[in-house]
Order: C-alpha cells, then sequence, then structure tokens
C-alpha cells in the first residue's frame, strides 16, 4: 500500500504542498526485488524537497501442505492408497515430491514403507515434511486346500497318498507332517497332523 504518512515543514511561513511523484520500475526477480518511490514537497517560492522511500520484497515464506501425514496399518496383500497432497504458497505456485523408503521387518511379510512429501516454491523455500508411515504385516494364518477327512487305502499304498497342500495370502507355505500309528495289523489307523506354516 503507499505511505499516507510523508509530512513537510519549511523555515518560512506559508503552506508546503506534498506531491507523489511515482516509483521506480523493480530491479531483481521474483525471489528479491527492490525499488522506489518518491515524494516532493513544495513551498510558496518553488523551492523543492525531495522524499525516496526503498521498498524490499523478498519471498521468505514457506509452503504449506495440505496434508498432515498420518500412520496406517495394511495386511501384507494389501494395497495403499496414497493421498493426493497439495499445497498452497504466498507468492508462486509450489511444486509437491514425494520419497518412499522402504524398511525390512523382522520376516519377508512384514515391512514398513515411510513417504514424505515437501512443497517447494520458486525461491527454494521449503515445507515442513509429511510423513506417512504404513506398516504392512501377515496376521493370516495359511489356508488348507479341501481334503479328505479320512482315507481308505491297502497297506502297501500307504506312501503313495497325495500330501496336503496350502495356500496363503501373502508368502510361501511351508508344510510339516507328523505320523502316530493309532493301530496296527490288518485293520490299522494312521493318523496324520499337518501344519502349514
Amino acid at each position: 500500500p503507499l505511505f499516507e504518512g510523508v509530512e513537510a515543514v519549511d523555515n518560512c511561513e506559508g503552506e508546503v504542498v506534498i506531491e507523489y511523484i511515482g516509483e521506480t520500475a523493480p530491479e531483481g526477480d521474483d525471489c528479491f526485488y527492490t525499488f522506489t518511490r518518491t515524494w516532493a514537497a513544495f513551498d510558496l517560492c518553488g523551492n523543492r524537497a525531495d522524499w525516496i522511500q526503498t521498498i524490499t520484497i523478498e519471498d521468505t515464506v514457506s509452503p504449506v501442505l495440505d496434508y498432515a501425514g498420518g500412520e496406517m496399518n495394511l495386511e501384507c496383500d494389501e494395497e495403499v492408497t496414497l493421498p493426493e497432497v497439495g499445497a498452497t504458497d504466498n507468492c508462486q505456485e509450489p511444486t509437491v515430491s514425494m520419497e518412499m523408503e522402504t524398511i525390512p521387518g523382522n520376516c519377508p511379510q512384514n515391512w514398513t514403507e515411510v513417504y514424505t512429501w515437501v512443497a517447494t516454491d520458486g525461491c527454494d523455500n521449503d515445507s515442513e515434511p509429511a510423513v506417512l508411515t504404513v506398516n504392512y504385516s501377515d496376521t493370516e494364518a495359511p489356508v488348507f486346500d479341501p481334503y479328505e477327512i479320512y482315507t481308505q487305502v491297502e497297506c502297501d499304498d500307504v506312501d503313495d497318498l497325495e500330501p496336503l497342500t496350502a495356500t496363503d495370502n501373502c508368502g510361501v507355505v511351508t508344510m510339516e507332517m507328523v505320523e502316530t500309528m493309532n493301530s496296527g495289523g490288518c485293520l490299522g489307523v494312521i493318523f496324520r497332523i499337518w501344519t502349514a506354516t
């Protein structure tokens, strides 16, 4: 805004007239520039005195992101939906950049992804970062594929029985089997206990 408080006094009596002369063209760039404004004071005898105001404009205000960050917990087979992050600036249109870091966990199906957004204006003013932490974990047990609970075979075909199978939502399944003979002779029962991990 134009300064309106310019005053002048003269050594002799009579009214002093103050006129705003104008301002110079800015010198510099969008990040830092200066210009001057000039007022002139005239007494009744036409004597003139100038008052010059120098104004410096500098962009030191950082952009502000419209996202504050947060934390999410997902299952290892889920996909994260990232927010659309924008920013505002007092002078220019800022640019928003994002970086992602992966932190391994205690098993291949447990890990953390850290997303960081920063807004930068044309004068290299950076916003405070917004950080989204996404924790992936495997909390679901494998599921056995359909199988017959009871199977009747000849004694010499026991070893030819197909092993049980299982699937998992995230990783490879490891199968273990413990076999127990319940009875023997001509008619026997074998218990096979399968564990899918």
